[in-house]
């Protein structure tokens, strides 16, 4: 990325960070004053004359402002867990982000084109009279390449020390010879990152030692580096920059690598359902001492699930996501369906010893 570019994308993504805290104190005014949620349709009248609005690229902007709408939707749905007594932490509405601050941009299919190996972004008329420039192009990766194309989001890391950019694109379902009958079934955890049982019987696991070990070593290595920086009175630096993506890296390979194994397991024996947990407030409500609550946090458990969604989807595999409130005591050998009720089959408590297949995608 040049430099004229990367400026330009500093420039763009502080001006939505503008108009995200802008909607958000729109919001939260209206929901002090009268106790009700302004949605966006409303919030964008109010919010359409404003400069970080009419900077940004029409589409963009609406954007931003819509994920404000869903953070305070989040946040609504969350107090009423709490009023149910489904949630004992204090509930907080969405906090504004730093006045340095970044955020990310989202670009519709409407507000971009692409050209060969490129993609030009259009930046609006506003934008161009102020500073000279009319659009942005960024290059085509050769993977996305003949996909249509649905959104594109630049997204800042570090508060914009650098940028990283996702294609979000239509992938056509490959037809696959799958029984609808046959069922896997996915527990995740730490030493046993994923333990998988299937209804025909066989079972095995995915490894988490692994990376809980590396885990471990980033937790060290970063707090020994941020006590340098606090002595040297330095919030950032190059070194941290390199432990942050070494992190992101190693985590995204082994995501990837557990996400292709478990689906080609299901490919290679015709299975056509996967069912996991939805681990609703798990990580929030987790108390399993210092260091596991520390390695449990640090392990993108929703990242990983995103991933075997999109990649079941694409295969034509059911991707069944359940309560995990009644799987404990759902006896699964007799085939007892996963619902709430007065007397289960199965047993909270016990441990069945079964024949598994052990999965390590490093050494263990």
């Amino acid at each position: 990325m040049d430099k004229k570019t990367y400026k330009l994308l500093r420039t763009l993504t502080h001006l939505s960070k503008d108009l995200y805290n802008l909607t958000l104190y729109t919001v939260k005014q209206h929901y002090e004053l009268n106790g009700t949620f302004l949605p966006f349709v409303k919030a964008y009248h109010m919010v359409k004359d404003s400069e970080p609005y009419k900077l940004l690229p029409s589409q963009v902007a609406q954007q931003t402002m819509k994920i404000v709408e869903r953070n305070f939707r989040s946040f609504f749905h969350v107090l009423k867990e709490r009023k149910k007594g489904n949630y004992n932490r204090p509930v907080r509405p969405p906090k504004y982000l730093p006045k340095n601050g970044h955020f990310i941009l989202i670009f519709p299919y409407q507000s971009f084109r692409v050209k060969e190996d490129r993609i030009i972004l259009t930046l609006g008329k506003n934008f161009a009279e102020k500073y000279g420039v009319k659009h942005l192009e960024i290059p085509l990766p050769k993977n996305v390449k003949g996909h249509r194309i649905k959104e594109i989001r630049i997204l800042p890391r570090y508060n914009a020390l650098w940028f990283e950019v996702e294609y979000v694109y239509e992938v056509l379902p490959e037809e696959r010879d799958l029984d609808r009958s046959k069922y896997l079934a996915i527990d995740l955890g730490l030493d046993n990152f994923a333990t998988c049982v299937s209804t025909t019987g066989t079972a095995f696991i995915i490894e988490g030692r692994g990376l809980k070990s590396f885990n471990r070593w980033w937790n060290k290595e970063k707090a020994k580096l941020q006590s340098q920086y606090d002595k040297q009175g330095v919030k950032f630096g190059k070194r941290m920059v390199w432990l942050l993506k070494k992190r992101k890296n190693v985590v995204n390979d082994f995501m990837n690598k557990a996400v292709s194994y478990i689906v080609n397991y299901c490919l290679e024996n015709g299975i056509g359902n996967v069912v996991i947990g939805e681990l609703k407030g798990v990580k929030q409500n987790t108390d399993l001492g210092r260091r596991n609550n520390q390695n449990f946090h640090y392990i993108p458990y929703g990242l990983f699930k995103q991933k075997l969604k999109a990649k079941c989807e694409r295969y034509g595999i059911n991707y069944i996501e359940v309560d995990e409130a009644y799987t404990s005591k759902v006896d699964a050998l007799t085939l007892e369906p996963i619902e709430k009720r007065e007397k289960y089959l199965g047993k909270r408590g016990e441990t069945w010893t079964v024949p598994v297949f052990r999965w390590c995608f490093n050494k263990c």
